[in-house]
């Protein structure tokens, strides 16, 4: 019976460890002179919000919420958040390794750093 029991709890632990984590199918393409990943459902549709969220981020869209980004909040996340309204994703690899992905209403995510790859090209 305690063998039984042992087996349950370690099934219905894995399978509740990996109900948390995202599907991590992603695509390489070449957005505003950036490789980035996105979902694959990005593929079929250019017009996905991920893609959207990326090439539509402005200084002045930026400037928003800015002021939100500190006591180690990253510009990632709180434009995820706070601009698009999308939910954020934790991913840990075996190595322990943390992403945040951005994932929007239609299934689409990205990464949450690439955003620093546009606020980076912004004037100071």
């Amino acid at each position: 019976m305690k063998i039984l029991l042992t087996i349950f709890l370690l099934i219905t632990t894995n399978v509740f460890a990996a109900s948390k984590q995202p599907s991590l199918i992603t695509v390489k393409i070449k957005i505003r002179g950036f490789d980035i990943r996105v979902s694959k459902n990005c593929i079929k549709s250019k017009n996905c919000n991920a893609i959207k969220s990326f090439t539509e981020l402005t200084e002045k869209k930026y400037e928003k919420i800015k002021e939100t980004v500190y006591g180690g909040r990253t510009a990632g996340d709180q434009i995820c958040r706070e601009l698009y309204k999308a939910e954020i994703l934790y991913y840990k690899d075996k190595s322990g390794n943390e992403t945040h992905f951005c994932k929007f209403k239609d299934g689409s995510f990205l990464e949450t750093d690439y955003y620093s790859l546009v606020i980076n090209t912004f004037s100071e």
